[in-house]
């Protein structure tokens, strides 16, 4: 197959032209400001500040990887929180942080990518370039970076494999989606090697080089493995789905949709539903997700090696949503990655007919309906990239609007209102669900998590804070009792009037007086779904007790 391939660009995109420094420049300045606008109009939510008060209140880098234990995640992106923290305590320096990472991704990927004009702007302004690994804070930008690094020197994997195998061993670390597609980028660069006898010859005479980055990738993805893999007492994580289920197998695959056309999370209010699929429109998704995914599969069927690529990555995504855990969209972006990957990649190849041909000599009964669809694919796929290209752009757009005009998280809001009401110094109990954590975060102080009965910032996702409801309000009486006057209760949810009421009268037993839970405070609205809060003060009753 040494004939299959070679550096000859396709015709699956349209020829970028000659590398416009001025184009990058401005399109790189036009991505830097607008995210710099959003990171400054962004209210950060849970995820962002659970691993920011991970990386700042670990003593050391030994004592950071035993916090991580219940995360789930690898501690490449906490790694680099951690030494930040030691300069700062303040939180938004990992917002300048991250977006110092985006931006860096999409001047790799406008300045490198096979792409045209038009596509690289819809590209690096879409939804998830521009906002979900912009915007939002997390450690898919880094994962988002290391993808384009291994695409920039890929074209040099003639030359050395050491510098492809540590954007891989990195990129195993970012990430669990990470994980899988650098798995699937490892794999594709094997088998390039077995079937590329230019590089083959080159293996022959660099076997340190080869053996070196084979070391290399192996250990990364080791280490990876080692983080992400909880303890025995962890419940962040859902148990295996190790059986058929076909409302699960058609929820996984409602996932291509997503993240192939991210337009349909939006609704009419100010907030969007990120599981709005799970619910009537599911049947709808998933019947539009196997026409993508089949379209795109064709859109490599002429190139077998990007063709395993895209497969690879895919399936191992929808796989892992579908045993192990389904996600968000941010998640689900993934697989709108594996897409971008495969099409920048495919520019190093040129076309052959081996697949078609085996189609059409075993493919006995479904072989015309193929090489019609791949015909069909081949005449409107510029078209079919445009528009989800279009699609992506309009959704940056939404969410990035959205998120100016309405406060994605209420915990910033919340902090703010303490400070200026003068009650910092005052205790602070917080249910762990939603985005209590969070007001910890922004006032830099400790809150009492009384699931886990215990004084801290983050959140520790271990069967320890499995309590049953009286349980829970036991320990919120115990600790309020002690001060109530100078003590905040904190929820991410409004309790009912049943659960105020026994509150009020257990309180008002311990301390042979009556007291009352006054509503100070409630911050709706946000566009996280679990971002609304509700302050709450412990005060004494006009109303004299019976005796």
């Amino acid at each position: 197959m040494s004939n299959t391939t070679s550096e000859k660009p396709s015709n699956i995109l349209p020829l970028a032209r000659k590398t416009d420094n001025y184009f990058t420049i401005t399109l790189v300045i036009i991505f830097l400001s607008l995210g710099l606008i959003g990171i400054l109009n962004h209210e950060m939510w849970f995820d962002e500040l659970q691993a920011w008060m991970i990386a700042r209140d670990s003593s050391s880098i030994n004592n950071l990887f035993q916090n991580l234990r219940y995360e789930g995640h690898p501690g490449l992106w906490y790694l680099g929180l951690y030494f930040l923290s030691r300069f700062t305590d303040n939180p938004v320096v990992m917002q300048f942080y991250h977006l110092l990472i985006a931006t860096t991704g999409v001047y790799i990927f406008v300045k490198y990518s096979p792409f045209n004009r038009q596509q690289k702007i819809l590209l690096s302004l879409g939804y998830f370039s521009l906002y979900e690994y912009c915007i939002i804070s997390r450690s898919y930008a880094l994962g988002l970076l290391l993808i384009y690094c291994f695409c920039t020197l890929y074209t040099h994997r003639d030359k050395s494999f050491i510098p492809l195998s540590l954007c891989l061993s990195l990129l195993c670390n970012t990430h669990i989606y990470g994980f899988i597609i650098a798995i699937s980028l490892f794999i594709t660069l094997v088998f390039d090697t077995i079937f590329y006898n230019k590089i083959s010859n080159v293996i022959s005479h660099k076997k340190l080089d080869t053996t070196i980055s084979l070391m290399i990738f192996l250990l990364g993805a080791y280490i990876s493995l080692k983080q992400v893999i909880p303890p025995s007492d962890a419940i962040f994580f859902p148990g295996w789905h190790l059986y058929f289920d076909l409302y699960h197998f058609g929820a996984a695959i409602v996932t291509i949709t997503r993240s192939y056309l991210p337009l349909q999370q939006f609704g009419i209010s100010n907030s969007w539903d990120t599981n709005a699929l799970l619910s009537l429109n599911k049947y709808i998704a998933t019947i539009i997700a196997i026409p993508l995914f089949l379209f795109s599969t064709l859109l490599f069927i002429r190139k077998p090696i990007v063709l395993l690529m895209y497969l690879m990555g895919t399936l191992g995504i929808l796989l892992f949503t579908y045993i192990r855990y389904w996600g968000d969209l941010r998640h689900h972006g993934h697989l709108f990655l594996i897409l971008i990957v495969c099409l920048w990649i495919s520019h190093y190849y040129s076309e052959t007919d081996i697949l078609l041909n085996l189609i059409k000599r075993y493919f006995l009964i479904f072989n015309k309906q193929i090489i019609n669809f791949e015909q069909f694919t081949r005449k409107y796929r510029k078209f079919f990239i445009q528009i989800i290209l279009c699609i992506h752009l309009l959704a940056g757009s939404l969410a990035f609007t959205y998120d100016l005009s309405f406060p994605f998280s209420q915990g910033k809001a919340v902090a703010d209102f303490i400070k200026n009401q003068d009650l910092e110094n005052m205790m602070i109990v917080a249910d762990t669900d939603g985005s209590t954590p969070v007001v910890s975060g922004y006032l830099n102080k400790p809150i009492f998590y009384p699931r886990s009965n215990r004084l801290g910032t983050f959140a520790i996702w271990n069967n320890q804070r499995i309590i049953s409801e009286k349980e829970l309000l036991s320990r919120v009486v115990e600790i309020t009792s002690k001060d109530y006057k100078n003590t905040i209760i904190l929820l991410s949810y409004l309790p009912t009037n049943d659960q105020i009421k026994t509150f009020e009268s257990l309180i008002s037993q311990k301390l042979k007086t009556s007291l009352k839970l006054r509503l100070l405070q409630k911050f709706e609205g946000s566009i996280d779904r679990w971002g609304n809060l509700y302050l709450f003060i412990v005060e004494e009753n006009s109303v004299v007790m019976p005796m």
